[in-house]
């Protein structure tokens, strides 16, 4: 397959239009280059570089699509001409279909003939009428007539079509479009010069404002409320959750569970500069790793009494206080 051609004079100061007219040409004269192929049914490498070349002319056609139906006075004339770039891809489609699947009919054929012929293992001229199957060699040699006559029936209305399409003047219309669309510079009514330019502006205004949280706001203050007084909850803070049957049977306050107090926790808000007071801190430090296992519910009361009872100078009792924070088996001091 060959590469497709350089486009020259690509400017990325110029407008979409002019560039979009330069890559349509390059890829429009790649396309001419064969067309004398179709006056040649069995030019058959040069009608696939030719299917190639539409190929790629009509996937350019359709990338600049946008731009010539929403900046140009063109929209029919260029969805038109791309509706024939697809009809010629489709024709010379089905030429290379049939000129690809019909050599691979005849080596199965091949392949189904060659027990017929030749010699046999013992360097014999093979005998007989039962070594080859008839039958499936009749059919290979149906399609690949098939295939003959499609081809031929698909080159002659290509060939018609093409004569139509050069009478009406499709490729040289094509290639004035182009050009008049980027000597106009057709302006959008916002005044920018460029669709690419009223592309980019409208990308920027569409990013959010910064002017929301004023310079005097921090990300904290704006987002978290203030604390309130001491000794007084919030009304947000209270969850109101139905009680257990089983507790509004015994008349006891029930016992909230895990996803109750998660909600309980969520609506207490937490003043943005919050810092542990003294006291709180002092009473962490004081804490030993005994009671934080007591608390997690890892020992006994009567485990943690003997484990605190032990004299702080001694560092195996801080090894055993260790071990209870752990969660480990604490031995018994020794007597």
């Amino acid at each position: 397959m060959a590469k497709a051609a350089p486009v020259p004079g690509l400017n990325p100061d110029a407008s979409t239009l002019a560039n979009a007219a330069r890559i349509l040409e390059t890829r429009l004269d790649e396309l001419l280059d064969y067309r004398n192929c179709i006056e040649q049914p069995d030019a058959v490498y040069e009608l696939h570089q030719m299917r190639i070349a539409a190929k790629r002319l009509r996937y350019t056609m359709d990338i600049f699509q946008a731009v010539y139906t929403e900046y140009t006075p063109h929209a029919k004339a260029y969805a038109d001409a791309i509706g024939v770039v697809k009809v010629l891809q489709e024709r010379l489609g089905a030429l290379h279909d049939a000129d690809v699947l019909v050599p691979q009919l005849a080596e199965r054929l091949a392949h189904l003939l060659k027990p017929g012929y030749g010699n046999d293992r013992r360097g014999e001229l093979v005998t007989g009428v039962l070594h080859v199957d008839f039958d499936a060699c009749q059919g290979l040699l149906t399609l690949c007539r098939q295939n003959r006559d499609a081809r031929q029936a698909a080159f002659a209305r290509l060939q018609t079509e093409w004569r139509q399409w050069d009478a009406a003047g499709v490729w040289e219309n094509l290639r004035v479009l182009v050009r008049d669309a980027a000597a106009a510079q057709f302006l959008p009514r916002d005044g920018a010069t460029d669709p690419a330019q009223r592309l980019f502006a409208a990308v920027i205004l569409a990013q959010p404002s910064d002017e929301a949280i004023s310079p005097a706001q921090t990300p904290a203050e704006t987002e978290t409320p203030a604390s309130p007084p001491s000794g007084k909850r919030p009304a947000s803070s209270s969850v109101e959750t139905p009680a257990s049957p089983s507790s509004a049977a015994s008349g006891s306050n029930p016992v909230p569970d895990a996803p109750k107090r998660a909600a309980k926790r969520s609506a207490k808000p937490i003043a943005p500069s919050a810092a542990p007071t003294k006291a709180t801190t002092a009473t962490t430090r004081k804490m030993s790793p005994a009671s934080h296992a007591k608390r997690a519910g890892a020992l006994s009361p009567e485990t943690v009494h003997e484990i605190e009872s032990q004299p702080e100078s001694s560092g195996k009792t801080n090894g055993l206080a260790g071990r209870a924070a752990r969660g480990r088996r604490v031995p018994r001091p020794p007597a």
